[in-house]
C-alpha cells in the first residue's frame, strides 16, 4: 500500500478526519488499506477527546468497494471479507460520531461504510448501489446494515436488481442524512459537528450505544453469517464468470442460461 492511501487528520482535537486516497482506482479497498483504515480507528477510539470522525474519499469517487483483483484471488478473499466487516463494525460501534461525506460512486461495500456510519451526508453527483450480483457475488454484509435502514421492494431493487440510486433518492429511501451540492459537503459536516458539540458528550455517546442495542445487538453475529454465505458465493461458478467479466470488460455468461449446473 502506498503511505498515504488512508490519510488521518485532526482538525482540532475533538474532530478528525480519515480520507480514502486511491483516487485512480476510485478509492476501491485493498487488504493493506482495510488493515490501515482498521488500525486507525481501533487508534481513534482511545482518543479521550475526539467527538466526531468524517470519512471522505479523494477524487470523484467515496468507495467504490473490494478491490475486484484481490476479491480475485482466492488466497486473499477470506481476509478480505473478514475486513470489510471489521471495518463495518468499528465504525457502527465506535464510541463517536461518525460522518461519512459522499461525493461520487458509494459501491459495494464503499456504500456499507455510508450505512454503517451514524450520519451519510451525500452531493447530487452521489451514485449509490450494490452491485454484486451483476458480479456472480453475494451482497450479504452490506444487507445486514442495508436492512436495518429500508426494507420491502426498496431492498429487493438494491439488492437483488443491483440498482443505482443518486443522491436525491438515496435521501427519500433513508440512506442518507441529508443532501447538498458537492461544495457544500464539508460546510453541511462543519454545521452537524457544531450542532453536536452542543449536546453532552457523554450523553450523546450512552445515547448512540443504546441506539446500537436497540436496533443492532447481533450486529457482530449477523456480520460473521454473512461472512460465510459471501464465500459460499464466492466458490459458486457464476462468481468467478462474474469477476472474470469485469476484468475484462464484457458482459458476463452465467452457467445457468447455458443450462449447465452451477456448482464450485
Amino acid at each position: 500500500m502506498k503511505e498515504n492511501e488512508i490519510l488521518l487528520k485532526f482538525l482540532e482535537p475533538s474532530l478528525a478526519v480519515i480520507t480514502l486516497n486511491r483516487k485512480e482506482k476510485h478509492n476501491a479497498l485493498t487488504i493493506e488499506m482495510m488493515e490501515r483504515l482498521c488500525e486507525e480507528l481501533e487508534a481513534l477510539g482511545e482518543s479521550k477527546d475526539l467527538q466526531a470522525l468524517i470519512i471522505q474519499g479523494a477524487g470523484l469517487s467515496f468507495c467504490t468497494g473490494l478491490d475486484i483483483n484481490e476479491v480475485a484471488n482466492p488466497k486473499k478473499i477470506k481476509t478480505m471479507v473478514h475486513l470489510i466487516g471489521k471495518v463495518f463494525l468499528l465504525i457502527s460501534q465506535a464510541n463517536f460520531i461518525t460522518i461519512s461525506l459522499v461525493d461520487g460512486k458509494a459501491l459495494g461495500g464503499g456504500a456499507g461504510i455510508m450505512l454503517a456510519s451514524d450520519f451519510s451526508i451525500v452531493s447530487e453527483k452521489a451514485q449509490i448501489g450494490f452491485p454484486e450480483v451483476q458480479r456472480g457475488l453475494i451482497p450479504a454484509q452490506v444487507a445486514v446494515l442495508l436492512q436495518k435502514k429500508i426494507g420491502g421492494s426498496k431492498l429487493y431493487d438494491l439488492l437483488l436488481l443491483g440498482e443505482i440510486i443518486d443522491g436525491h433518492k438515496a435521501l427519500n429511501w433513508g440512506l442518507a442524512t441529508d443532501l447538498v451540492a458537492s461544495t457544500e459537503l464539508h460546510e453541511k459536516a462543519k454545521s452537524l459537528v457544531h450542532a453536536l458539540s452542543q449536546a453532552s458528550p457523554e450523553a450523546v455517546k450512552v445515547t448512540k450505544r443504546w441506539i446500537m442495542q436497540l436496533h443492532m445487538k447481533d450486529l457482530k453475529k449477523n456480520l460473521e453469517d454473512a461472512q460465510e454465505i459471501y464465500l459460499e458465493g464466492w466458490a459458486l461458478k457464476d462468481a468467478r464468470e462474474g469477476i472474470e467479466a469485469f476484468l475484462e470488460k464484457r458482459p458476463p455468461v452465467w452457467a445457468l442460461k447455458n443450462g449447465h449446473k452451477n456448482s464450485g
